[in-house]
């Protein structure tokens, strides 16, 4: 299984990103400055 890192992955753009990523198989490491709001990163979750 490939990694790939985002910086980002849990903004509006990133979150498509990241998601993208996920569906191909990748394993996803994601940076995000607030981990206390979920909402914005928990649809990209598997």
């Amino acid at each position: 299984m490939k990694t790939v890192g985002i910086i980002g992955g849990s903004g509006f753009i990133g979150s498509y990103n990241t998601q993208k990523f996920l569906n191909e198989g990748y394993q996803v490491k994601v940076s995000t400055t607030d981990l206390s709001k979920k909402e914005k990163y928990e649809n990209n979750a598997q």
